[in-house]
C-alpha cells in the first residue's frame, strides 16, 4: 500500500470519527463548533458591504469554479461563517474548504481569531493571516458569501456540504447551519463548547419492569453524515 494511499485512509478514519465532544462536529482540520448564515452585515476590513469583496479578495479571480460574487442574485446574497478549532499544529486557509449549497459552489473568504474583524486577503502580504492559521487553543471563524433563498426562515437549518479541497477524492462533510435571518451571529464567548446539540441524539434510559430481562437496548448511531 503507497504512503499517498495509507495517508489518505487515515484522514478519511478521522474525518469520520465523532469528536468527544457532543456539542462539536469533527472535520479534517478539527473540530465545528458552530454554523450560522444570516445577512447580517460583517465588518470586513474598511468595507461592510459584501459586494465590495470581490474587488478587495483576489481570491474569487483564481478560483473560477466558485460561483463569484458579481454573479450573485443581491436577494438572496448572505453570509455563512463556520466556527471551527483547529487541531494542534494543524494549517488552515481559505484554500481548503469549498461550501457547496443546490449544487453551487463558494470558497472561503477571509479567517479571523476569535471575534476580530475579518480582513480582505492581500496576496501581497506575505505576513496576511487572513488567508492561513496555525492551530492553537483558540476558535477562529472561516466567512463564506453565499446565495440562500430561505434566509427569512429563521430558526430553521440550512443544508450544505463542505468539500475538502486537498485530497482525491474529495473528501466531504454534510452540515446543517443555523438560519439567522438578519440577526447578527454569535460570538466566540457565546459559544460554551459548541451548537451542535441537536445533532446528537441522547438514549433513553430503559423503563423498569418487574421481570429483569439479559437484552439491553443498542445506542443509535449518531455518525451519520
Amino acid at each position: 500500500m503507497s504512503l499517498i494511499r495509507t495517508i489518505l485512509i487515515v484522514s478519511l478514519v478521522i474525518f469520520f470519527i465523532n469528536t468527544t465532544h457532543a456539542d462539536t462536529l469533527r472535520f479534517i482540520s478539527g473540530e465545528i463548533y458552530a454554523a450560522e448564515v444570516s445577512t447580517n452585515k460583517l465588518l470586513i476590513g474598511d468595507a461592510d458591504q459584501p459586494g465590495n469583496l470581490n474587488e478587495l479578495n483576489p481570491i474569487y479571480k483564481q478560483f473560477n469554479y466558485a460561483k463569484k460574487l458579481t454573479e450573485m442574485d443581491e436577494d438572496s446574497k448572505c453570509y455563512l461563517v463556520l466556527f471551527v478549532k483547529l487541531d494542534p499544529k494543524r494549517k488552515l486557509s481559505i484554500y481548503d474548504y469549498t461550501v457547496v449549497i443546490n449544487g453551487d459552489k463558494y470558497n472561503c473568504v477571509s479567517i479571523t481569531k476569535g471575534d476580530k474583524i475579518f480582513q480582505p486577503f492581500d496576496p501581497t502580504d506575505k505576513s496576511d493571516d487572513s488567508w492561513e492559521v496555525t492551530g492553537s487553543n483558540s476558535i477562529y471563524k472561516m466567512l463564506f458569501v453565499i446565495e440562500y433563498s430561505d434566509i427569512d426562515n429563521k430558526g430553521s437549518k440550512m443544508n450544505f456540504k463542505l468539500v475538502y479541497n486537498l485530497s482525491t477524492p474529495r473528501i466531504t462533510k454534510k452540515i446543517k447551519a443555523t438560519v439567522l435571518g438578519d440577526d447578527p451571529f454569535s460570538t466566540v464567548g457565546s459559544l460554551k463548547g459548541g451548537k451542535f446539540k441537536s445533532a446528537v441524539k441522547k438514549q433513553k434510559p430503559a423503563q423498569q419492569t418487574a421481570k429483569p430481562t439479559r437484552q439491553t437496548a443498542k445506542p443509535e448511531n449518531t455518525t451519520k453524515e
